[in-house]
């Protein structure tokens, strides 16, 4: 018994030591860091959040200024592309706008009714099956049947997402700009049962790459890596899905000219953005527009490859998002 408490209490010892081990290198590593003394003043504690954050799910420091892998191009486009249509891009509900501008009604699901406030729900007057989401964050959605559902459960669950400042502790400047809300969905059936994505990995108007994902019901999702033809590219970006074949033996859908067009609307205007479309058994829908996915933080290591087939431009630079400015 007093050996198996040892043992504990030196693996706590042990675990406390790298950690604080791996704070002092940090710092150390931070303040001799080259790219810290190229950054603008205004932009220097959103790059450490990012420099931290980077060796935090890395164990590496970040090169944005001479690292052509995908990770460190996202990270040079947080802090020098401040678009500021970006937020209401970046914004679940507003960004339906633009969408519409852009690529037309048709792609976008029918929204019931939209909120700042989970009590102000009125579930009475929606549908039996129907998806809850909020509008700021990332991973806030609930797909409710009324003969399963628990109105304060969910209310709960909703109103935590609404209190969250989303995206600040990630460098990811935007989300924090967008004014939180929850909206309720029509709810929409996948061609093959469960929704299934297309990522398209876009830059200026071009399709770079597509991230297939799929069977994430099964608890094993799936991702396939394709090209802009539809062709299978043998890498990997995201190491939380494993590799599958489903696209590879099912073939292009015939819907994926139509969807690689709306990629092209949607993306002509920016350096890199990611376009998430489905297919239903409605047609072709649009998901969301995402600027910084996963934070640059992606452990696949087909991230260098993707990366250097990703056109970023450096030369050109956004002075930082000031909201006081764009409000004039």
């Amino acid at each position: 018994m007093i050996s198996r408490v040892k043992r504990k209490f030196r693996g706590a010892v042990s675990l406390l030591n790298r950690k604080f081990r791996n704070l002092f290198l940090d710092d150390l590593v931070w303040f001799f860091h080259s790219d810290r003394k190229k950054i603008p003043a205004r932009l220097i504690a959103q790059y450490e959040v990012i420099f931290r954050r980077t060796s935090k799910f890395l164990g590496v420091y970040p090169k944005i200024f001479s690292g052509d892998d995908f990770n460190n191009k996202l990270k040079w486009l947080m802090l020098f592309d401040q678009d500021p249509v970006i937020p209401d891009l970046c914004d679940k509900i507003n960004v339906r706008n633009f969408v519409e501008k852009n690529s037309g009604s048709q792609y976008l699901n029918k929204i019931y009714g939209v909120w700042s406030d989970a009590k102000d729900i009125d579930f009475i007057d929606l549908p039996n099956e129907f998806v809850i989401k909020t509008n700021h964050d990332s991973g806030s959605v609930w797909l409710v049947h009324k003969n399963y559902l628990c109105e304060s459960d969910l209310r709960s669950k909703v109103n935590k997402s609404l209190g969250l400042v989303y995206g600040v502790e990630k460098g990811e400047w935007c989300y924090q700009y967008v004014e939180p809300a929850v909206f309720a969905e029509e709810f929409v059936e996948g061609m093959h049962g469960e929704i299934e994505d297309y990522k398209f990995h876009c830059s200026k108007g071009e399709v770079v790459f597509v991230q297939y994902i799929y069977d994430r019901a099964s608890g094993v999702p799936k991702e396939e890596i394709l090209s802009a033809d539809g062709s299978e590219l043998d890498t990997r970006l995201d190491e939380n899905f494993v590799k599958g074949l489903v696209f590879k033996r099912r073939g292009v859908p015939e819907q994926w000219s139509e969807m690689v067009e709306v990629a092209k609307k949607l993306s002509v205007n920016f350096k890199y953005v990611r376009v998430d479309l489905y297919i239903t058994t409605q047609g072709v829908r649009f998901g969301e527009m995402t600027f910084y996915p996963m934070n640059g933080n992606y452990r696949g290591f087909g991230q260098k490859y993707l990366g250097q087939i990703l056109p970023i431009d450096r030369e050109s630079r956004r002075p930082a998002f000031n909201i006081e400015k764009e409000a004039q």
